[in-house]
C-alpha cells in the first residue's frame, strides 16, 4: 500500500496489526500464527483449512513482526 501512495492507510495498518501482536505477546510470551482483525488470536473455531489449531512461534508471523519493527525503528 504505501508503494502505492497510500502511506497513511498503510501505517495505521501496520500500527493496528503490531498492537494486536504485541499486546498479545505480553500476555502469552508467544506470538502466533494467526490473528483476528478485530485484536483476537482466539481463532480456532474460524479455521476451516490448514491446521486446526492456531499454532505459537510461527515463522511468517515472526518475520513480518521483524521487518515491521526495523520499518518503525527506520521511520519508514
Amino acid at each position: 500500500m504505501q508503494h502505492y501512495g497510500y502511506a497513511a492507510e498503510a501505517a495505521r495498518i501496520r500500527a493496528k496489526f503490531m498492537d494486536v501482536v504485541l499486546r498479545d505477546f505480553r500476555e502469552t510470551g508467544a506470538l502466533y500464527e494467526k490473528y483476528k482483525s478485530c485484536g483476537s488470536r482466539n481463532v480456532s473455531k474460524d479455521l476451516k483449512f490448514g491446521y486446526t489449531t492456531n499454532e505459537p512461534g510461527f515463522g511468517w508471523t515472526n518475520g513480518v513482526m521483524l521487518e515491521l519493527l526495523s520499518m518503525d525503528a527506520a521511520g519508514r
